[in-house]
């Protein structure tokens, strides 16, 4: 089975209680969408766990555009805008100690070097944000990529199915037509954290508080 996880927001609870809930095995594939740090308490812990699950699982890791915010904020210096109350930026810093400086190179690693701007299948694309429809993923730029919002996707050339975050669709994943799922369901806003089962439509969420639920698009 291959498994999508929506926007993670620095949730390490609700990212462990929706691990433990998956029915998985060995074999199975799961795609993180992107958007791992801020707002919520523990980015730490969460890019721990990610790292602890791809040495028994296929996990394959996408770039948000709070990883983008990151990435700038290290090269430019540029601490007050990360930290803004609507970037997320001070849990992500609190989480790690009392600096930016004080994430390690591990963590780096895997946030910029190792996550990929999208993913492809026979049958799906995901990516954080969006596509544009005229073009392979492979000719667009991270602007694209990890900006585009839900409620401006298209049916993509390729007629493969799109799987996104970036955009809160609310409490649920929603689909868009039959092009489109967008599964950032509002981690780290006090929401829920959802793993979309691709093969059946079959999601799975929990949230901070330690809820867990299930349901079928």
């Amino acid at each position: 089975m291959t498994y999508a996880i929506g926007d993670i927001h620095g949730c390490r609870v609700s990212l462990e209680r929706l691990l433990e809930t998956l029915p998985l095995n060995t074999e199975d594939a799961i795609i993180c969408v992107g958007d791992y740090i801020d707002r919520g308490p523990d980015t730490n812990g969460v890019i721990d766990l990610l790292l602890a699950l791809r040495e028994k699982y296929q996990l394959h890791h996408l770039i948000g555009n709070h990883e983008l915010f990151l990435r700038d904020a290290l090269a430019d210096q540029d601490i007050e805008f990360f930290t803004r109350e609507k970037v997320g930026g001070k849990e992500t810093i609190k989480s790690y100690g009392e600096s930016i400086n004080d994430i390690p190179e591990k963590h780096l690693n895997f946030l910029f070097q190792e996550s990929l701007p999208f993913f492809e299948t026979e049958t799906h694309i995901f990516v954080h944000g969006g596509l544009d429809r005229d073009f392979p993923p492979s000719a667009q730029t991270l602007d694209i990529l990890a900006w585009k919002r839900f409620h401006e996707a298209e049916p993509h050339y390729s007629g493969k199915t799109v799987i996104c975050g970036h955009t809160t669709v609310g409490e649920r994943p929603e689909m868009m037509g039959d092009h489109t799922i967008g599964i950032d369901t509002g981690s780290g806003k006090g929401g829920w954290l959802t793993a979309l089962q691709v093969e059946t439509g079959k999601y799975y969420q929990a949230n901070e508080a330690g809820d867990v639920r299930e349901g079928s698009l």
